[in-house]
């Protein structure tokens, strides 16, 4: 019985190729791309799950009232960690590493520069358990002047060679000098799938020298702090005693600090805090492709059962003759399901190789190192197939049952119809079709106008033509007159200064400062530091709102006066800072100015409140200005100039508006992943489209002969099998328009600077469809109606 129904099934496959093929070829395009995106899904959701114990995990954070908002920050100082243990025994680890840090390297012969160098405390692995594949966990970093290293970075300056023991010199680390350490353990690499990357880890107890005075600064942020908590325990009972524990630790006046908990494996896809470690991802996005990966398999399974039901028509006789011949409802049931399995098989199997070839080329687009690896993972697979299997028997169940309740006699005459409403059923799946394509035109023009928006909002100064490089040490920060003096030479390049934060980098640690207000009192606020030679914020363009720049070499500004930017000022409870006091620690200035806000990082952050004090000591970040027609040239004359100037350090540079480009670089993955799947629905909502014209023009073809016989042209046959369509459309806009609306809004939302919400998007997502739906309709139309009449009313 099985048998003879493949048989029955591959026949009427093969009778209707066209069908078939727009049948298993949509399925394939469908169950391959969503196959893709739940792949992504996956691995965006599995952060951090790797590590030992990782729901025992949390790392602690801090919130800071910054005027009428509330500023919320993944870093905090290194004097928590050993506070929390002393306050807290019943915690099993705490652990504290730094901000990474960037440094140049030389090890043995060989020159290096690394940029995700980080400083851990003892408990640092115990807290994340790595594999060590040279030495163990325990003697790690006991020793000082001892450095763990990854298996990648040992095999780039070692190859095979066994590399403990080996010496490495770094340089400036956290602004300290050269210091020699000696490599004491090798680990495997970090996964992908971590929150945090680190090369290199220098123990805290080798650079006692350099985090001196930070490990009692509880206004300095200037790293991360974790907490590993026994089974069972209550994290809301630590996050309500914070209040007490800051209190005791940090004073009584301490309304501007309190600290919370994020689980590890949340903050990935449900953090995004100013001073993140890494980029995160967005939990809302990965959501939308969950939905967007529904949304194709679904318009996939519409095409599926809209052509079986029309198709139903040219086989009642068959399904008649069955009847007769003593079938009952549920062989006819299996024989149509057969058939869809059938086509849903072969779509599996195209979209599981269509799958593995196209993952190169996804992994582009997201970023990502993903692999399918249905060998590797067999629950993958498995998980496959059962998916196909239920998409199979979803899209023929209703199809089935639909044509095995044609009665017999109805069924030979030819004029056979179902219980429920044939074209009822198949215009609602089309107006779902339609609305989800319409939804996704919107969607990807929003996120598309939003990484446009991010890319060519003004910065509030010149980045076009300004580039950047950093000094790299101390003694090059002693010898940078006779750099500048050779810089100056050269007509090209003007604006030469220094500071110690790189435009586009993120601020990543903020101080508590006190105000002298008029009334004599004090006011604390926290800003972000940055030192700057006088010159620097007119070198830069950076526009004062109020009061005056610093005066160039003037010794006697030196300390004694600071600028600080408007969002600072909003801080100010009488919102005007000039002529104020400002005092950090033993060291004061008055306010001389007023900035106008300006994005010194990416605009997916709010703008932080900064302050400027200027130094006649050159900071690490050399900034100057090129003619813009000349900027290549600028370029070759500096890599020649620093070459001359310092040759055991390679020259690294960068053009401050490529930088600030580079920090969108999840938008614009996020553009081509959702760009690339709307593309894919809308081509398989096509391919519907035109098996449902083609089959109804068929249908119709006694009729288009009438019509012409009768004087109807091209155009009257055209519109008479379209029309239909452009109404459904218009209902489909009503139903996508307000989910599209939400949901622009909703994303939008994430966003400190965000693009407007307008009325063109919708409109173009509407006319798109039109024309989508109308093309695809007349290529189909179009060939009816050039037919001979003749021919159209001899049709049989």
């Amino acid at each position: 019985m099985l048998k003879n129904q493949f048989k029955i099934a591959l026949r009427n496959i093969l009778r209707n190729k066209t069908y078939s093929f727009i049948n298993i070829f949509g399925l394939t395009l469908g169950l391959a791309s969503a196959l893709l995106i739940v792949i992504y899904v996956k691995h965006e959701m599995s952060y951090d799950r790797f590590h030992k114990d990782s729901e025992r995990i949390y790392r602690v954070s801090e919130t800071v009232p910054l005027g009428e908002n509330v500023k919320v920050i993944a870093s905090t100082t290194m004097a928590l960690a050993p506070n929390l243990r002393v306050d807290y025994p019943d915690l099993e680890q705490v652990t504290f590493f730094s901000r990474p840090q960037s440094s140049d390297l030389k090890i043995g012969t060989k020159n290096g520069y690394e940029e995700r160098i980080h400083i851990v405390d003892k408990e640092f692995f115990n807290v994340f358990k790595y594999k060590f594949i040279i030495g163990s966990a325990e003697n790690a970093l006991s020793n000082i002047n001892t450095v763990v290293i990854t298996e990648s970075l040992a095999r780039k300056y070692f190859g095979d060679a066994d590399p403990v023991g080996e010496s490495i010199r770094i340089n400036q680390l956290w602004g300290g000098n050269d210091m020699p350490f000696t490599i004491s353990a090798v680990i495997e690499d970090m996964p992908p799938n971590s929150h945090f990357h680190m090369d290199m880890m220098v123990g805290t107890n080798s650079v006692r020298e350099i985090t001196e005075g930070r490990e009692n600064a509880w206004g300095w942020d200037s790293g991360y702090t974790y907490v590993k908590v026994p089974e069972h325990y209550d994290i809301e009972q630590l996050n309500a005693s914070f209040e007490g524990f800051i209190k005791k630790n940090v004073g009584e006046n301490t309304d501007w600090l309190t600290y919370f908990t994020k689980p590890l494996t949340d903050i990935h896809l449900d953090s995004n805090l100013n001073s993140e470690i890494e980029t995160n991802g967005n939990k809302q996005e990965v959501l939308i492709f969950a939905l967007v990966a529904l949304g194709i398999i679904f318009i996939a399974a519409i095409n599926y059962i809209n052509l079986v039901t029309a198709l139903a028509t040219k086989r009642s006789k068959e399904i008649g003759i069955h009847k007769v011949l003593g079938a009952g409802k549920r062989q006819m049931v299996r024989q149509f399901l057969t058939e869809s399995f059938v086509i849903t098989s072969a779509a599996m199997l195209a979209a599981g190789f269509l799958a593995e070839m196209a993952t190169p080329f996804f992994n582009e687009l997201a970023g990502r190192e993903l692999e399918i690896g249905f060998l590797k993972n067999p629950v993958v697979l498995i998980a496959f197939i059962s998916v196909s299997l239920i998409i199979g028997f979803l899209s023929g169940i209703y199809p089935a049952f639909y044509m095995s309740s044609f009665g017999a006699i109805k069924s030979l005459k030819g004029n056979a119809k179902g219980k429920n409403s044939l074209l009822g059923l198949r215009k609602g799946m089309l107006i779902l079709q339609f609305g989800i394509s319409i939804f996704l035109i919107v969607g990807s023009t929003m996120v598309f106008r939003q990484w446009n928006f991010m890319r060519n909002k003004s910065y509030g100064l010149n980045t076009e033509t300004t580039l950047s490089f950093a000094l790299q040490s101390n003694q090059n920060a002693a010898r940078y007159d006779v750099l500048k003096n050779q810089l100056e030479a050269n007509p090209a390049i003007s604006n030469i200064t220094t500071s110690h934060r790189q435009i586009g980098r993120d601020i990543n640690s903020q101080e508590l400062f006190n105000i002298e207000m008029t009334d004599t009192s004090f006011q604390s606020i926290r800003l972000s530091v940055i030192y700057v030679e006088p010159g620097f914020l007119e070198d830069v363009d950076i526009k004062l709102k109020s009061g005056r720049y610093f005066r160039e070499n003037s010794q006697a500004e030196t300390g004694t006066a600071v600028i600080i930017n408007a969002a600072g000022e909003q801080l100010l409870d009488d919102k005007d800072a000039l002529g104020k006091k400002v005092t950090l620690g033993r060291n004061s200035g008055t306010i001389i100015g007023v900035a106008e806000n300006f994005h010194f990082e990416s605009i997916y952050n709010e703008i932080k409140p900064i302050v400027f004090i200027p130094t006649n000591r050159p900071q690490g970040i050399v900034t100057l200005t090129a003619k813009s027609d000349q900027l290549s040239e600028v370029i070759g004359f500096l890599s020649e100039t620093w070459q001359a100037f310092d040759p055991t350090r390679g020259f690294r540079y960068s053009i401050i508006s490529d930088d600030i480009k580079s920090l969108y670089g999840n938008e614009e993955r996020f553009l081509q992943l959702f760009t690339a799947a709307t593309g894919l629905a809308i081509f398989i909502a096509s391919l519907g489209i035109f098996g449902l014209v083609s089959f109804s023009a068929f249908e119709r073809t006694k009729e288009i002969g009438i019509r012409k016989v009768l004087g109807a042209n091209t155009l009257n046959i055209t519109m008479l099998l379209t029309r239909e369509y452009l109404i459904l459309i218009v209902i489909a806009n009503l139903i996508a328009w307000p989910v599209a609306y939400w949901f622009s809004e909703s994303w939008l939302s994430n966003y400190s600077y965000r693009t407007p919400i307008t009325w063109w998007p919708f409109i173009l997502a509407t006319f798109a469809a039109v024309v989508i739906a109308s093309l695809t309709a007349m290529s189909q139309t179009l060939k009816a109606a050039h037919k001979n009449p003749v021919n159209s009313l001899r049709y049989e």
